[in-house]
């Protein structure tokens, strides 16, 4: 199998660990300082992608589990009174503990 005729990563990062500028980096292997960014943000440009691809997987599996959350609990109206007594408990505790801060 033949090898492609494209830059070697290795030698682009060898040049930019001495020092050079990226277009001093593409003058020296004969190539675009496009083709040299390429190369070294090669790498941060995949975890961001990956980091991107996790979070909307994330939002993806949290929206389902909403839908069906809201379907199977709050359709049922014993549910839905426990919900408004933790919630009107949560308001009392808020309450007393600023009439605490103030005092």
């Amino acid at each position: 199998m033949a090898r492609s005729l494209g830059i070697d990563r290795r030698k682009v990062l060898a040049l930019r660990a001495k020092g050079l500028t990226i277009r001093e980096v593409a003058e020296r292997l004969g190539c675009s300082g496009a083709a040299v960014q390429y190369h070294i943000y090669r790498k941060t440009r995949e975890s961001i992608r990956r980091s991107f691809n996790k979070r909307r997987k994330t939002e993806r599996y949290r929206k389902q589990f909403r839908e069906y959350y809201m379907k199977r609990y709050h359709s049922d109206p014993k549910f839905r009174s426990k919900c408004l007594e933790r919630a009107k408990r949560y308001k009392r505790r808020r309450r007393a503990k600023q009439r605490n801060r103030k005092l």
